[in-house]
């Protein structure tokens, strides 16, 4: 914390208070705010580079860094569940009143997913997507083109109780066909769609929150027409933090159980099953 004495206070003069401001903000090794973040990396099979975190996360910086590998060649999807709410919950049960997360995932979007989940959207955290083509983590300077989801409802079931589908087509086209629907005459789609579904068109922060507003306004939209639903299903096709902040917005005390997916072998298989005790916020229930 940077102190100040009545001598320098004296030497600022009646508008020290923002020159100060000014000063911690100038600092590099302080970044534009007291408290730092904490750096949560959620590593997949494979190892990644993560030596341009702290320049994308300039002008701020990491005060704590917390690993979660998931792997789901060793590890069961109940097992992968387990590790990440151990993980979520020795985060969340400091007593650190400034607690902000910086998540930088590359791993299957299930366990992505989860994990956006458990930490909700009550935490503050930003996601950062790792860009291949320039082998950094920092979000582009001057994105080309930037393009937002747009929702589609695909089918409607008048059904109270009906499932619902969540279809996100952002860096691949899901094969709605391909969905394991049984009575469709009770089954509710939304599709989530970019224009041009590509593996580059997360460009810049600002999608993420679009993403996000528009997966919770989603969300919320189906919890309304099927209050006594037994099941949602969600499909995804995008990048890792698209995934974290999607899962973010699913509210325990709103939703049924949430069966996720994730894409191997040339289709959709079922992995992670969320279920109302796997919230913090809802355990005691």
């Amino acid at each position: 914390m940077l102190q100040v004495g009545p001598n320098l206070v004296g030497m600022l003069g009646p508008n020290y208070g923002s020159k100060i401001t000014w000063v911690r903000a100038s600092l590099p090794e302080r970044g534009v705010s007291t408290f730092g973040w904490t750096k949560l990396q959620l590593r997949g099979e494979l190892p990644f580079d993560s030596t341009t975190m702290e320049t994308a996360l300039a002008p701020d910086y990491s005060a704590s860094d917390v690993t979660l590998a998931v792997r789901p060649s060793t590890q069961t999807w109940s097992e992968i569940k387990a590790t990440i709410r151990e993980a979520v919950d020795r985060i969340s049960s400091s007593d650190n009143d400034y607690l902000r997360l910086a998540i930088f995932p590359l791993a299957p979007i299930s366990a992505c997913i989860f994990l956006g989940y458990t930490l909700t959207n009550r935490i503050n955290s930003l996601a950062f997507q790792y860009h291949r083509d320039f082998a950094t983590w920092s979000w582009p300077k001057n994105p080309i083109e930037l393009a937002s989801p747009s929702l589609v409802l695909q089918s409607e079931s008048t059904n109270p109780d009906a499932e619902v589908y969540f279809v996100f087509s952002l860096s691949a086209t899901v094969d709605v066909s391909c969905l394991q629907r049984t009575n469709a005459d009770k089954v509710t789609t939304f599709i989530i769609k970019t224009p041009t579904p590509s593996t580059s068109w997360l460009q810049e922060r600002a999608q993420l929150r679009e993403l996000g507003r528009l997966a919770r306004d989603v969300f919320e939209r189906a919890a309304e027409m099927h209050p006594n639903s037994l099941l949602w299903h969600i499909y995804f096709a995008g990048p890792a933090p698209g995934a974290v902040v999607i899962g973010q917005q699913l509210n325990p005390t709103m939703i049924p159980p949430v069966q996720l997916y994730e894409f191997a072998g040339q289709q959709h298989v079922p992995s992670i099953a969320i279920g109302k005790g796997d919230s913090r916020l809802t355990s005691w229930c």
